[in-house]
C-alpha cells in the first residue's frame, strides 16, 4: 500500500456502500501506511450498526475507524463531516439505472447536490482537506440515462472547482459495472439460478465493461497519491458478453442442468454496448501507471494521447471460459460475505 494514506484523515461518504467498504478494506489492510482514522460517514444506520458489530468489530477497539449518521444533500451534514479531515472519498451515489430513471429529481440530490455542497463547503475554508476523490461510472460517458447524467454532471462540478481552488485537488474515477456491489445484476442472476429459474436477459448481445471492488479500491488509492487536480481518470477493465456472465452463474449453481434463459429486450435508455470514453475525452488523455487521465478542457494538451485502451466495451471482448473463471471468483467473494 503506498504511504499516501499513512495519518491522513480520511472521510468515506456512503462508506458503508460495497466500494466504501472495499476502500476502507484496501486502507487498513497495511499495518505500516494507515490512515490516523477514516470516518464512515452514509444514511444507513442499520447497515453501519451491522458493520460496527460484525465485520469491523475489532478494528473498532483500535480508534482507526469512527462512524456519522447523514445525509450527504444535507449541507450542514457535510459541513459538520468534514471537520477533522484531510481527504475526502466521495463514494455516496443513487446507482440504480432503473430507478434513476423513474426517480432523477431523487438521483440529482444525491449524485449532484452532493458534490455541490462538498465543493461549496470546502469553499468557506474553514476544513484542513486537500484531496477530494469521487467515484463515477462509466454510465457517465456519453451518458443518456438520468443515472449517468447525473454522475456525468458530478464529474462537472469537481473539474469546474479545480480551477478555484489552489489547495484541494480534485478527481474523479470511473469504473466499470462492479459485479460484486449491492444491487448488481450478478445477484439477481444468482438468485435466478440457484432456484432454477431462467436467467432474464435484456439481449444476448450486449457487452459491459466489469471491475472488481478490489480494483475500485486500488484506483482511489492511485488518486489520493497521485495526479493533478482536475482529471477523470479511467482504469482500463474487461469487457464481457452478459450472457456469458449468465452462464457462468448457472454453470456455478446448476452444472448439471441446461442452461436456461428468458431474453426481455433492452430497457429504455439501455446501451447494446457501454464506453469508458469518449473520442473526445480519449483525444485529451494521458496514460501513466495503467490508468488514462482526462485533461480538462481549461489546459492545454501536450499532443497525441499516450498508451491504448478500448474505447467501447464491444472492442475486446473476454472469452467465455475467462469469463466463467472470473464470475465464479465473485460469487464465491459474494458467497463468502453471507457467511
Amino acid at each position: 500500500m503506498p504511504a499516501c494514506l499513512k495519518n491522513q484523515r480520511i472521510l468515506v461518504t456512503g462508506g458503508t456502500g460495497s466500494v466504501g467498504q472495499a476502500f476502507i478494506d484496501c486502507a487498513l489492510a497495511d499495518q505500516n501506511n494507515q490512515p490516523a482514522y477514516i470516518t464512515v460517514l452514509s444514511r444507513d444506520e442499520g447497515k453501519q450498526y451491522e458493520l460496527q458489530i460484525n465485520k469491523y468489530a475489532d478494528v473498532i477497539k483500535t480508534d482507526k475507524l469512527k462512524w456519522q449518521i447523514g445525509d450527504v444533500r444535507d449541507r450542514q451534514t457535510i459541513r459538520t463531516a468534514l471537520h477533522g479531515h484531510t481527504v475526502v472519498v466521495h463514494a455516496a451515489a443513487m446507482k440504480h439505472v432503473p430507478v434513476c430513471e423513474e426517480f432523477p429529481h431523487e438521483a440529482v440530490k444525491t449524485n449532484v447536490l452532493s458534490a455541490i455542497n462538498i465543493v461549496d463547503v470546502l469553499g468557506e475554508g474553514r476544513s484542513e482537506v486537500h484531496t477530494v476523490v469521487a467515484c463515477s461510472t462509466d454510465k457517465a460517458c456519453e451518458p443518456i440515462t438520468a443515472m449517468g447524467i447525473s454522475k456525468a454532471m458530478m464529474e462537472k462540478i469537481f473539474v469546474a472547482a479545480s480551477m478555484r481552488f489552489s489547495g484541494v485537488r480534485f478527481n474523479c474515477i470511473r469504473y466499470g459495472n462492479l459485479l460484486e456491489s449491492s444491487g448488481s445484476v450478478l445477484h439477481l442472476f444468482v438468485k435466478q439460478a440457484k432456484a432454477a429459474e431462467p436467467i432474464t436477459l435484456t439481449s444476448d448481445q450486449a457487452t459491459r465493461f466489469v471491475s472488481t471492488l478490489e480494483e475500485s479500491a486500488q484506483a482511489v488509492v492511485y488518486l489520493i497519491g497521485t495526479q493533478p487536480s482536475g482529471r477523470v481518470v479511467v482504469k482500463p477493465c474487461a469487457a464481457v458478453y452478459m450472457q456469458d456472465v449468465a452462464m457462468a452463474v448457472w454453470s456455478y449453481f446448476n452444472p448439471n442442468l441446461p442452461y436456461r434463459e428468458q431474453l426481455i429486450g433492452l430497457r429504455p435508455a439501455e446501451k447494446l454496448h457501454e464506453g469508458l470514453m469518449s473520442q473526445v475525452e480519449w483525444d485529451r488523455s494521458c496514460e501513466n501507471m495503467g490508468y488514462h487521465a482526462i485533461i480538462p478542457s481549461h489546459e492545454e494538451t501536450n499532443g497525441k494521447p499516450t498508451g491504448s485502451m478500448p474505447l467501447t466495451s464491444d472492442q475486446e471482448v473476454m472469452d467465455a471460459k475467462e469469463t466463467e473463471a472470473l464470475v465464479h471468483r465473485l460469487i464465491g467473494n459474494i458467497e463468502s460475505r453471507r457467511l
